[in-house]
């Protein structure tokens, strides 16, 4: 039998889950600019950046909410990052 020296990259989580700084519920979404998992407040909010929907195949999707496109779209729905407001404190990334 023939097994690749490669592995198979992981996916990054995609729907109801916990944050692993907190432990608050939320939901983990692919973002359409980067393809990256955001955390989002499951509660939706009308005062959010975030635009949340998920897609035909059941993933969920974010998108921030822009100038060019500044109220959702579709069956989008606005809601919070966690980011912002997670209790913990976490270490923050630094841009390359």
């Amino acid at each position: 039998m023939f097994t690749s020296p490669y592995h198979r990259p992981a996916l990054p989580p995609n729907g109801p889950g916990r944050c692993a700084y907190c432990g608050a519920a939320v939901i983990w979404c692919l973002t359409d600019a980067r393809r990256r998992a955001q955390a989002v407040n499951p509660q939706r909010d009308a005062t959010g950046n975030v635009a949340v929907r998920q897609d035909v195949t059941g993933r969920w999707r974010s998108r921030g909410i822009t100038t060019e496109r500044p109220t959702p779209e579709g069956s989008e729905v606005l809601h919070r990052p966690h980011a912002a407001t997670c209790p913990a404190n976490r270490p923050r990334r630094t841009t390359r």
